[in-house]
């Protein structure tokens, strides 16, 4: 008989596989980024059905080694709900999930990565919080995201009166002479990606007066390093102010 595998994770992605199974890409905190083919999940007996739901922390149970396991098991050990019956916090997981599926290999665990992961969900699901805290957490979800997975962006220590820039080529941030590239950001903008880089998820959430064009920088610097948009992404850039 086969040996189970015991995971926890985010279901990022599900695709309709044959009639009634579907391929479903889940982050895990042991294994990574994994895929599981899920046997008639979309058949109204089905057991699994109701559990393998996105926006729920799951439990799961595997068998198989090869390219596809099947999944046998799963339960909810935490459930999102905040997040899931909110238009804007949906879309921001969009985001987040679209990011994570395409920025990362298959099978290479990254425990650090799901941590902050499930953390930031667990913010994005308290009450009352505003759209510009939403959105400005995403930005410092990226900018975390990339750091975990070493395409960190680049930011030397700050000189007051030089000129600043922002540089693809460069890896981010940098002072001096402008490049090829360059685009100047003031000395705010540069302070708010500063603040969001340090800021923690058990901390109230200052408020930054760029997050607008940090947000179209970290959106373009990401598209850059992964050579892929982000396509869910258009929605809450085109709709700053």
């Amino acid at each position: 008989m086969p040996q189970e595998q015991k995971h926890l994770g985010l279901i990022l992605k599900k695709t309709q596989y044959a009639e009634a199974d579907e391929i479903i890409t889940i982050f895990t905190r042991d294994c990574g980024k994994m895929r599981v083919l899920a046997k008639s999940v979309k058949r109204s007996t089905s057991k699994l059905q109701h559990a393998l739901q996105p926006l729920f922390l799951l439990e799961f149970a595997t068998v198989g080694r090869d390219t596809l396991p099947k999944i046998i098991r799963a339960q909810a050990t935490e459930v999102f709900h905040v997040v899931s019956t909110d238009s804007e916090r949906v879309h921001i997981w969009f985001v987040a999930a679209e990011l994570l599926q395409k920025s990362l290999p298959d099978d290479q665990n990254n425990e650090q990565l799901f941590d902050l992961v499930t953390n930031y969900l667990r913010f994005l699901n308290q009450p009352d919080l505003s759209p510009p805290v939403l959105r400005a957490s995403l930005v410092a979800f990226k900018i975390s995201l990339l750091q975990h997975i070493g395409l960190a962006i680049h930011c030397p220590s700050s000189e007051t009166h030089s000129p600043k820039w922002f540089s693809q080529t460069q890896g981010g941030f940098h002072t001096g002479n402008q490049l090829a590239d360059s685009q100047p950001v003031g000395e705010s903008v540069w302070q708010t990606f500063i603040g969001l880089r340090d800021w923690n998820y058990a901390e109230p959430m200052p408020s930054w007066t760029e997050i607008g064009i940090l947000q179209q920088l970290v959106s373009q610097f990401v598209t850059y390093q992964l050579e892929r948009e982000i396509k869910s992404d258009r929605f809450l850039v085109q709709s700053v102010v």
